[in-house]
């Protein structure tokens, strides 16, 4: 995205030079519009549904980690409010009701609780023939065992 720098009527002299910037993600529907009154020059790339997709993927990682830098409570609305919109575009594309989610939310919490006592483990221990055994050793990059 190139911005054209604003160049006053008066001077007719060279042509101002410009600055161009990856931003190589999505952004709201009128960031586009917003971009043009500020006098910058939009390129707009077309996504297939599997890069949209992928797309708003990256963008909930994206507001995700902006998330994890609040300095404010504003900030954290803020935040909140965007990773809120990202998840409901998805579940537009993925016609997933909100409300389904809301009722896999509270059977979940029914069932395993919430996240209320901030409990973390840091690790378990169990029979080698135990169930979870085999779950856990499936994901060796994310649980790896202890020997």
């Amino acid at each position: 995205m190139a911005c054209k720098l604003y160049e006053p009527h008066y001077k007719k002299e060279k042509p101002m030079k410009t600055k161009k910037f990856r931003l190589n993600k999505l952004v709201r529907d009128k960031v586009k519009d917003i971009f043009e009154k500020d006098n910058c020059t939009v390129y707009v790339k077309e996504l297939s549904d599997d890069e949209y997709i992928q797309a708003l993927h990256d963008k909930l990682y994206e507001e995700v980690e902006e998330l994890c830098d609040v300095e404010s409570k504003e900030e954290l609305i803020e935040e909140m409010a965007d990773i809120f919109q990202v998840l409901e575009t998805i579940c537009t594309m993925a016609d997933v009701s909100v409300e389904s989610i809301i009722k896999t939310q509270e059977e979940k919490l029914e069932k395993k609780g919430g996240f209320q006592d901030g409990l973390f483990i840091d690790y378990i221990e169990h029979a080698e023939d135990h169930p979870y055994t085999e779950y856990y050793a499936k994901q060796p990059d994310k649980y790896p065992e202890i020997k």
